[in-house]
């Protein structure tokens, strides 16, 4: 984020992946975790993550934080932000623990009103991706009246 005094750091929208997600060949396990469930995207080049956002005016700075972990060293997802790849093939290192990552969206990606942005498991992946949850954060812009 930018704290230069042109932005405020300003959390748009917590995605708990659970509940307000479109879900397309994933299930639901508490294998690892029983407190707290997560999302299983096993089918390669099926299973994906869709997340409909509405941003307004003003953003200056967008992060996507996802909380995951995967089965395999074999296992690489994509990451699109309106139909535009951002991610075409990112490795996630298998781990028997969940952990955080921070991918900055290019604001040439993404455009005031509603955004889709989808986080599938790439063909050829061997193994399992383990999604937790997503963090969605903007900076906006100050406005000086």
């Amino acid at each position: 984020m930018d704290y230069n005094g042109t932005s405020v750091p300003r959390r748009v929208a917590w995605i708990d992946t659970n509940n307000s997600t479109e879900y397309h060949d994933v299930t639901t396990s508490i294998m690892l975790r029983k407190e707290k469930p997560y999302k299983v995207l096993s089918d390669p080049g099926r299973s994906a993550v869709t997340v409909s956002l509405h941003l307004p005016s003003g953003v200056s700075d967008i992060a996507v934080t996802l909380n995951h972990c995967s089965t395999s060293d074999e296992v690489r997802i994509y990451f699109q932000v309106n139909s535009e790849f951002l991610y075409r093939s990112y490795h996630v290192a298998s781990s028997d623990d969940f952990s955080e990552h921070t991918f900055r969206v290019p604001l040439n990606t993404i455009k005031i009103g509603n955004n889709k942005m989808v986080l599938g498991l790439n063909e050829g992946s061997q193994g399992e991706y383990l999604l937790s949850d997503l963090n969605i954060r903007t900076g906006m812009f100050r406005s000086y009246m």
